[in-house]
């Protein structure tokens, strides 16, 4: 017999206030570069999706990406050009997958197992 991993999918992103982000937006502006998550998570106390959470309630003030999180003003136009379009590409994904499942629900409808 296999045993199935169970995931609670009904968590929400943990909830950000100002203090969460003005701590990370302090932190990001004396960085030269890019800070990795493993590096904010040992500086602070946020874990990785309270990072993804701040930098997501940021409006714009920061971007992410493979090389850790980063101001929006510190950055090069390709680092901001390349956040952009992997958020994009993101968005599309999610996009596509929602139609996916609605279209699998509408052709199921009155059907149940």
């Amino acid at each position: 017999m296999t045993k199935q991993l169970q995931f609670d999918l009904t968590r929400l992103a943990p909830p950000v206030d100002e203090t969460d982000l003005a701590q990370l937006l302090t932190i990001l502006n004396s960085a030269p570069d890019w800070l990795k998550a493993k590096t904010l998570t040992q500086m602070t106390s946020f874990d990785d999706r309270k990072l993804r959470a701040i930098a997501s309630a940021s409006r714009g003030q920061i971007i992410s990406g493979q090389r850790g999180y980063r101001l929006t003003r510190h950055a090069t136009i390709e680092e901001i050009d390349r956040c952009y379009s992997a958020l994009i590409s993101q968005s599309n994904a999610m996009t596509e997958r929602a139609l996916q499942i609605q279209r699998v629900y509408h052709g199921h409808q009155g059907v149940r197992s």
